[in-house]
């Protein structure tokens, strides 16, 4: 029997009356979640006070590639110095969770095979682990079916001008030539590729026949058939009957005759050469070779018209009589001398109507009898007379001069 007296495991001794006998267990708590904490008072077991027994069973983390979760694992010792094994109890850690990637192998040779403790097997699929050595297969990892090498005749880039590729999964791109590719759309070129896959378009003339005999026909390759109409297979050689052309349609086609009259008299009478067709006329010479009369007009239906009459005359008697000479025109006229040579008379001016005029005389007094009688000189004008010189020698009086009364001799005071 036991004996219900409460016992406590102090630092994992019991202590209190009747250790050897109870089985009352209390305090003993690791906080280790996967240890089984009991305490041990029986001093017959080799140990006693508190026990704390890891329990293997209690870390089962629902991930099938960690530990012995997988199926089949076998459990692998406790602490094992290869750092990996079974999800196990570490007394003093708590739960071991270690990811083995090996049981996550899902036989797919291009998948990358891991373990996630939180997400369990991955298996993500890797293309670069399908590449079969040939260039034009699409290699690709299925994460079913495994590797996939998918053939792509677009991945056989162009050679030459006109060769097609196809993708063969074992010899890679082949090349054919296609005449088709070199196919340019002018209908008058044989169009074909060579075994170097060079385009060849040889033109052909024949083709372009466009049943119109005055038309040169040719394949020009640049841009398809040309018919070049040829008027010299349609001229009569003379231009006068009107001008023969080709009309690549139509065929030859004839114009009306040469019209070569202007109907202009002014151009003289024109006249047809029947190489160089109209021929201009002598035109008719209208001048007199006399500017005096005007410059002569010729009209187109009357012929040579008078000009008109130069008037050199400028209306004013000043600048004299002009006359017009027949090769210069209108001559200025010997223009009118007024001047009279003394500028004492003044400025002499002249009127366009009444000819010269006379000046307004210079007055040369200056009101001034002081200083003598002025005089005009003929070519320098005014001149200063001789002033009065007003000294009476007597001291008793003023010697001074008033420009009205003259010399003035005041008694001093």
């Amino acid at each position: 029997m036991c004996n219900q007296e409460v016992r406590n495991c102090v630092d994992g001794v019991l202590s209190g009356s009747f250790a050897a006998t109870s089985c009352f267990t209390t305090t003993c708590d690791d906080s280790v979640a996967c240890t089984d904490d009991t305490c041990q008072d029986n001093l017959i077991s080799p140990t006693f006070g508190c026990v704390f027994t890891p329990n293997d069973g209690l870390c089962n983390d629902g991930v099938t590639c960690t530990g012995t979760d997988a199926p089949g694992a076998l459990p692998l010792p406790r602490n094992n110095p290869a750092g990996f094994g079974d999800d196990w109890c570490n007394a003093a850690s708590g739960c071991m969770f270690i990811p083995r990637d090996v049981w996550c192998n899902d036989g797919v040779s291009c998948t990358v095979d891991s373990c996630d403790v939180i997400a369990d097997c991955q298996n993500p699929p890797n293309d670069a682990l399908c590449g079969d050595g040939v260039m034009c297969t699409d290699d690709w990892c299925d994460a079913v079916a495994d590797c996939q090498n998918d053939v792509n005749d677009a991945n056989c880039t162009a050679v030459g001008e006109c060769a097609d590729g196809t993708c063969d999964a074992l010899l890679d791109c082949q090349y054919t030539p296609v005449d088709l590719n070199c196919d340019d759309g002018i209908v008058c070129t044989s169009d074909w590729c060579d075994a170097l896959f060079i385009c060849h378009r040889d033109p052909i003339d024949a083709v372009c026949d466009d049943g119109v005999a005055c038309t040169v026909d040719s394949c020009n390759p640049a841009v398809d058939c040309e018919n070049v109409a040829d008027d010299s297979f349609c001229t009569d050689n003379n231009v006068c009957t009107g001008i023969d052309t080709c009309n690549v349609a139509s065929g030859c086609q004839s114009t009306p005759p040469l019209v070569c009259d202007d109907a202009d008299i002014c151009n003289g009478i024109e006249t047809c050469d029947v190489l160089l067709g109209c021929q201009v006329g002598v035109p008719l010479v209208c001048t007199d070779n006399n500017v005096c009369t005007g410059i002569e007009t010729c009209d187109a239906l009357l012929g040579c018209q008078a000009g008109v009459p130069l008037v050199c005359t400028d209306n004013s008697v000043c600048t004299g009589i002009e006359t017009c000479d027949a090769l210069l025109g209108c001559q200025a006229g010997v223009p009118l001398v007024c001047d009279d040579g003394t500028v004492c008379n003044g400025i002499e001016t002249c009127d366009a109507l009444l000819g010269c005029q006379g000046g307004v005389p210079p007055v040369c007094t200056d009101n001034d009898v002081c200083t003598g009688i002025e005089t005009c000189d003929a070519i320098l004008g005014c001149q200063p007379g001789v002033a009065l010189v007003c000294t009476d020698a007597d001291p008793c009086t003023i010697d001074g001069c008033d420009a009205i009364a003259g010399c003035q001799f005041p008694a001093m005071v």
